[in-house]
């Protein structure tokens, strides 16, 4: 039995990560009928909730938690912040496993947007590991943000035998860099993941809906203090006074410290008493936030997953981004990227995101018509994924 050990997730609380390992495991089971799942994860307690499918976890928490040891990271930190030696505590378990499995086990690396950030030091360290063993790896549905490839990136990314690129501005960047390996070309996987409606309450099954998502990520980036909840509040305040639309709040990240339920809450009771805004719960899955979302005549979406299940549903999307993967993702639905991705850093003042969600919203049919052609052949494109994933696997690539 082949063991197949998808690393670089974090945890099923984000519905990111639960959709891409939902799908992907529907396509290593495709890929190698006999496969045994091995997640890493930092997060096993929420993980098992979601996930069947996984046959084994690798626990990757194991930090202590005491004064002692928080100043010496604190010093790292400050004396040495590219080696995080809180990562070598926290992936004992993981080097421990590369040891155990050695050869015997094949290595997916969830790509998502590991690689938008400039340092990721954890993931060199984790890819360190498996090298030693001369272990096979892959990068799995990734965007790869070109200006973040160094020479420190370009050695590590050099090390997967194959790259799922999502999206083909991450495609073009690992050419243009000189990747050496195989570069696969595909939607992301969770453009395959199955639309649940069970969660639709009996009040979305009415009316009309636009669905704003909102995250502390994006908020985080923004250019202007505070500009970016001011603006979400200027488009709620715009839909409720001036369209006949209801509102729904939709989470798709609910860990704590990282959550849009937290992020989005305020702006809840700021229009409770119009009775024309709900907030969706922070308990449902994946499928489910795509149900719902698929109930939205337009949505509006800070997280790429978010917008991911709205896509897929034919549903037109403006997104509030903060990195290749949205435009990335944009470009090769629509040709080009400019209008349908608002930059969080180019919200310079309080009316830009209202006068981008007016734009979309004149070409909401036109935007739903096209989506309705193209999106059939992203979905065959991420399905047929699969096809390339067992080339690799059974070593025929």
């Amino acid at each position: 039995m082949k063991k197949i050990v998808i690393y670089g997730h974090g945890s099923a609380l984000n519905h990111g990560c639960e959709a891409i390992m939902q799908t992907t495991s529907v396509m290593v089971k495709k890929a190698k009928s006999d496969a045994k799942i091995i997640l890493s994860t930092l997060d096993v307690e929420n993980d098992k909730k979601f996930f069947s499918c996984v046959d084994e976890y690798i626990v990757n928490r194991d930090v202590p938690n005491n004064f002692l040891f928080n100043c010496i990271m604190f010093a790292n930190a400050k004396l040495m912040p590219r080696v995080k030696f809180s990562d070598h505590y926290r992936y004992k378990t993981f080097k421990k496993k590369v040891k155990e499995y050695s050869s015997d086990a094949f290595w997916i690396s969830a790509g998502g947007d590991n690689y938008c950030a400039k340092n990721p030091s954890w993931l060199y360290m984790l890819n360190d590991y498996i090298d030693q063993t001369n272990g096979k790896r892959i990068l799995w549905g990734a965007s790869v943000e070109p200006d973040c490839i160094g020479e420190d990136m370009l050695r590590d990314l050099n090390g997967y035998s194959a790259i799922f690129a999502r999206e083909s501005i991450t495609r073009d960047a690992l050419i243009e860099k000189g990747y050496k390996g195989k570069i696969y070309y595909h939607a992301d996987p969770a453009f395959t993941l199955p639309t649940d409606m069970s969660a639709v309450s009996e009040k979305m099954q009415s009316g009309k809906w636009i669905g704003l998502n909102l995250s502390p990520v994006v908020m985080g980036s923004e250019s202007l203090k505070g500009v970016t909840y001011k603006s979400y509040y200027n488009v709620l305040d715009y839909l409720i006074k001036n369209t006949d639309y209801h509102v729904a709040l939709i989470p798709h990240v609910v860990i704590d410290g990282n959550s849009d339920y937290d992020a989005m809450a305020p702006l809840y009771k700021e229009f409770e008493q119009t009775g024309r805004v709900l907030q969706i719960p922070k308990t449902l899955s994946a499928s489910q936030y795509k149900g719902i979302i698929s109930k939205c005549s337009l949505f509006i979406g800070a997280r790429t997953h978010a917008t991911i299940a709205a896509y897929s549903n034919c549903i037109p999307t403006l997104v509030v981004g903060y990195s290749v993967k949205a435009k990335g993702i944009a470009k090769d639905l629509f040709g080009d990227y400019n209008g349908y991705v608002l930059p969080v850093q180019e919200i310079t003042n309080e009316q830009s995101l209202l006068n981008a969600v007016k734009q979309s919203m004149q070409r909401m049919d036109a935007d739903k018509a096209h989506l309705q052609k193209v999106i059939p052949d992203f979905i065959n494109s991420s399905a047929m994924a699969a096809q390339d994933l067992e080339k690799v696997v059974n070593g025929n690539d």
